[in-house]
């Protein structure tokens, strides 16, 4: 079953997110420098990371540029969750990547295509030994 980190400091989104990824296995951390450590201590490899845009102190672009050089590749398995795009920085950061953006408030069928379709990209690309292939979507 893939494994998701989900990534937000708003307790009702990630609520909201479990609920709508069930099916999946999923971890939630309520900010960056969490996710940094759940990445950096988990047991088992995630497949995704659904991770809020904006966040105090380590935000999602700091968890993206962080997987770019510690786990070079899988920053393409973070999908990214907005309210809107309020900084320059922010505007001109999603405007350099490919990665897929899902504005809050989400639409449930859509989130679960993006995930799905997001884990399917990430198997069609290979597998590197750390992380296991595993099966894209529950139905």
């Amino acid at each position: 079953m893939p494994r998701i980190l989900i990534v937000d400091d708003e307790q009702l989104v990630r609520n909201a997110l479990r609920r709508a990824l069930r099916g999946y296995e999923t971890v939630t951390a309520a900010n960056g420098a969490e996710a940094l450590d759940c990445l950096d201590r988990s047991p088992a490899p995630f497949d995704l990371i659904l991770c809020d845009l904006m966040m105090p102190n380590v935000s999602g672009i700091d968890l993206y540029r962080h997987l770019c050089e510690r786990r070079p590749g899988f920053e393409k398995q973070l999908v990214f969750l907005t309210g809107g795009v309020f900084t320059d920085e922010a505007r001109d950061f999603l405007n350099e990547i490919s990665n897929r953006v899902v504005q809050k408030p989400f639409d449930v069928r859509k989130l679960r295509t993006i995930v799905k379709d997001t884990l399917l990209a990430g198997a069609d690309e290979g597998e590197d030994a750390s992380r296991p292939a595993r099966s894209p979507s529950p139905t």
